[in-house]
């Protein structure tokens, strides 16, 4: 375990990926393989974190390249979260 953190820390420098964040990312990498909209909010009980520390998670994996939202493509009022290929990209090299 203790080798993926640091795995983590090399191939995403600069990001802390706490539990909130890394179980976002997990959960949207997911969602993205099985071809689903992850709105705001779900993305946010994803995490497993209340609402504003996963949003505040959410702002800086978006800030970071890894995450970006757009409106939802049935529903212009909502939000989506997806993973980009950065952050799918990033991920996949954790895993391997």
């Amino acid at each position: 375990m203790l080798a993926v953190l640091r795995r983590r820390r090399e191939v995403m420098p600069g990001l802390d990926c706490g539990d909130p964040t890394w179980e976002m990312l997990l959960d949207l990498y997911v969602r993205k393989a099985e071809g689903h909209a992850v709105s705001v909010t779900s993305a946010c009980i994803g995490s497993g974190a209340p609402s504003t520390t996963a949003k505040r998670h959410l702002g800086t994996l978006e800030d970071r390249g890894y995450v970006a939202r757009r409106s939802h493509p049935a529903d212009r009022r909502s939000t989506v979260v997806y993973l980009t290929d950065k952050g799918a990209a990033s991920l996949e090299s954790l895993l391997a």
